[in-house]
């Protein structure tokens, strides 16, 4: 039935516009956008005086009050006689239950006939009540539509009998627990202004004594006791309820008992609502607590309804979870696009070619003010959700730092490449010749001490490696030479990129970019990063390519080792003796180092976080975090994964059967694309490799033959003969004998030191070290008084003779 105000009522500002709308039906649906846009257009148009209005020119203006109260407890009727609405009330005479289902929506506007526009339009939800038979023990949809009223309205009356004053569930306690706590976590502010706070109109309904005050101190002592079991933020520890809540009480007579009273009451409660000029007037505020525009408000019912139906918990946290990511989500947007629109300025003038310093500087400048707007933006949400969005916004503009730093970057990373690059080369090769050296001087044992003396398989010998068939490898040896090797290059490599990092920054380095690069160190955090995989990864491509040719590489190896000196110089050998001692060395240099292009042993692993640099720098946090070192370290099938050497002229045994890493953890097994050398590959390069040492060695020995000076063997003794007389008188001569040797010396020089070679290469050891050493000494003594000019090497050169002497001795 409708519901017609009293006559005294068209005397106040609020008529009857018998227009209401079922707002979420009793089965739980919601009304269709549309018809709510049209009801409140509808509204608009019948209050409006004079022009045309619209949703959108009211804007956040109106005003929207929610009741809540316990079933049959005189919602509506109390609604009906406030604001003129035609909620349905409850026909007594039929039974009592339940006469709301759902929610409903009405307008309470303005008189036509009064002028003054400053009240705002007020929209009324009356709302199903709660604690009904009808629901039983079933309290979800109940709590659906108080989670939805708190999400809508901005004024919520508490209609509340007087006779339950001091009960727990009768007199809503509960609901005014589940209130203080959303606005509290979801719609406060850290400084509240007066006109800001919701407030919360109690009314003491059919209130019979004289004095109210002892019932007004039971209910507030009730709110205390509530707000005291709240987790509240730190800010608000110790703050008492009244200073986030604006609390109104109102008492009413008996309905029944007091009729004339109770109207009474109801226009002095009116005047709360509709009179801006009265001391309590509700809306102090001209806007909308929650801040929704009126046209977006049916969007906005839909937003809330969907989220809180469709939540499979609907405790209040998983509320203030769901409004928060809805908040959170659009801030985190609105700052990532208007930070994304900055970098993109700075991403346009890089690829015009410009230098710009202290670039990350003020990105990050920009990023630190943007995360404080968006801080500021989300304060009042659930700090959990907020924290993630923060943390995924940070993400986002550090990845569009990155992306900006890193084209601003490559510029100066070529560089750097490129200054780095021959030195790299440079220390590979020093590594290279360190181990061809030490594989050299390596002691071979002969077949007769060979241990086991192993029944070698007949591989057909080569004149030209006679020398080298049953002469056998150290297998530890040399698989340590092959560690040792791989030790040497990480920690020259690594050294070389430390330069990088040293303050200030290396000009030879950076070049031209070292101004540049002193002031940003974001940017040369990322060079480093870059410049590191760069090299790791042109040591990696440089042993791929010797592997692809590893019979070539082990000739040249080869090639070098049995013609050059210990200070690189060329060494020629005067005898066939001396070339057949010196190949076994050099054979075994060019196995050791196919042992080395077996298996790429170097990797790259993160930087220890203790060997860090601190920074605030969020962007070079990131990169340092990133950072990574060229590392070398072997797991137990790494170790294994190892040549196992026998003679010079048997192929080494791969190392078969050891365990295949899955590719996920590179600590079980041997990395597949690490392999450089398969066993068919091994094989392939050791018999190639033999017939290029043969060859190599013919020509050797064909060169040593053809450069031999002989005289048949009587021309000495007749000349010593026929010139007996002659020598004679020239040794009786000590002037002649000079005049001669000096004579003999400047024209047979040439022969007289090929004969010394050939004696040092051929004769014993025990007469050959001696006079090595002695040589030696005389040198020394001679750079020490300044007699002769030593050339760099020659020393190394000297040690490396004694130590090839050594060698000989022992196989001696």
């Amino acid at each position: 039935m409708l519901y017609l105000p009293p006559p005294f009522l068209l005397h106040t500002s609020i008529v009857a516009t018998s227009m209401s709308i079922h707002l979420i039906d009793n089965d739980g649906h919601l009304l269709p956008e549309k018809k709510v846009e049209d009801f409140l257009t509808r509204v608009i148009h019948t209050t409006a005086a004079g022009e045309e209005p619209s949703l959108n020119s009211v804007g956040v203006n109106y005003h929207l009050v929610g009741v809540f109260g316990g079933q049959s407890s005189g919602k509506s009727t109390l609604l009906n006689h406030l604001f003129g609405t035609d909620f349905q009330t409850l026909d007594e005479t039929v039974r009592r239950g339940q006469t709301t289902k759902g929610a409903f929506m009405a307008s309470a506007t303005q008189n036509s006939t009064q002028k003054d526009t400053s009240v705002s339009p007020l929209l009324v939800v009356d709302f199903e009540g709660t604690d009904g038979l009808e629901r039983g023990e079933d309290q979800n949809f109940e709590r659906q539509l108080s989670l939805f009223g708190l999400s809508a309205a901005d004024t919520l009356i508490i209609n509340m009998w007087a006779v339950d004053v001091g009960r727990f569930n009768a007199a809503n306690l509960s609901l005014l627990r589940t209130i203080f706590e959303v606005n509290l976590q979801l719609f406060s502010h850290d400084s509240y202004q007066k006109e800001e706070k919701p407030t919360l109109l109690i009314i003491l309904r059919d209130f019979t004594e004289e004095d109210p005050n002892p019932s007004l101190v039971t209910v507030r002592k009730s709110f205390d006791t509530i707000w005291e079991s709240i987790s509240r933020p730190e800010t608000y520890a110790n703050a008492p309820i009244d200073e986030l809540f604006n609390l109104k009480y109102y008492v009413m007579p008996h309905y029944r008992l007091q009729k004339q009273e109770f109207m009474d009451s109801v226009l002095r409660l009116t005047k709360w609502f509709v009179d801006p000029s009265d001391k309590d007037y509700l809306f102090e505020h001209k806007a909308m607590f929650r801040g929704v525009p009126l046209e977006g408000l049916p969007s906005y019912f839909t937003n809330c309804w969907d989220a809180i139906i469709n939540s499979k918990d609907l405790d209040i946290p998983t509320q203030r979870e769901l409004l928060a990511q809805h908040r959170c989500k659009d801030s985190k947007e609105e700052e990532l696009k208007s930070f994304l629109m900055f970098t993109r300025h700075y991403d346009d003038r890089i690829a015009r070619g410009e230098m710009l310093l202290r670039l990350t500087e003020v990105l990050e400048e920009e990023m630190d003010a943007r995360l404080e707007s968006y801080r500021g933006k989300t304060k009042l949400y659930n700090a959990t959700v907020v924290r993630q969005f923060e943390e995924e916004l940070q993400t986002a503009m550090v990845d569009a730092v990155l992306k900006v730093v890193r084209r601003f970057s490559a510029s100066i990373a070529q560089e750097v490449i490129g200054n780095v690059e021959t030195r790299l080369q440079g220390l590979l090769d020093d590594c290279l010749q360190h181990l061809f050296k030490a594989s050299q001087v390596l002691p071979l044992s002969s077949s007769s001490t060979a241990k086991g003396a192993e029944d070698d398989e007949d591989e057909g010998e080569h004149p030209a490696t006679a020398a080298a068939v049953g002469q056998y490898l150290d297998n530890s040896g040399c698989q340590h030479l092959v560690r040792k090797f791989w030790k040497s290059l990480k920690r020259s490599t690594n050294g070389l990129l430390d330069e990088m990092v040293a303050n200030p920054p290396s000009a030879h380095l950076f070049g031209r970019y070292t101004s540049l690069i002193a002031q940003d160190h974001t940017a040369r955090s990322n060079v480093v990063n870059e410049v590191t995989e760069n090299v790791f990864n042109k040591l990696f491509s440089r042993f791929s390519s010797m592997a692809e040719s590893a019979s070539e590489t082990m000739h040249r190896c080869f090639e070098q080792c049995l013609t050059h000196n210990a200070d690189g110089s060329v060494r020629y050998f005067a005898t066939a003796t001396g070339l057949q001692k010196a190949v076994p060395g050099a054979q075994q240099a060019a196995l050791v180092l196919m042992g080395t292009l077996l298996y790429f042993r170097l990797r790259l692993k993160p930087v220890d976080e203790d060997d860090l640099e601190k920074s605030s720098s969020k962007v070079e946090l990131r990169l340092l975090t990133e950072r990574k070192e060229i590392s070398y370290s072997e797991n137990p099938s790494e170790k294994e994964f190892m040549l196992q050497y026998h003679s010079l002229d048997r192929l080494p045994k791969y190392p078969t059967g050891v365990l295949v890493a899955d590719g996920e953890d590179d600590t079980k097994g041997i990395v597949p694309k690490n392999v450089l050398l398969s066993e068919g590959a091994i094989k392939y390069a050791f018999d190639l490799f033999r017939q290029n040492c043969a060859f190599t060695t013919q020509l050797q020995m064909r060169s040593i033959e053809a450069g031999k000076q002989r005289l048949p063997a009587w021309v000495p003794p007749a000349l010593l003969i026929l010139g007996w007389n002659e020598l004679m008188y020239v040794v009786k001569n000590p002037i002649l004998l000079l005049f001669v040797i000096a004579i003999v010396f400047f024209f047979f020089k040439n022969y007289i030191i090929a004969q010394w070679e050939a004696f040092m290469e051929t004769g014993p050891s025990s007469v050959t070290v001696p006079l090595q050493v002695f040589a030696r000494n005389v040198q020394q003594f001679a750079d020490k008084a300044g007699l002769s000019q030593t050339e760099p090497g020659e020393d190394v050169a000297a040690d490396a003779s004694s130590s090839a002497s050594r060698k000989e001795k022992k196989d001696q």
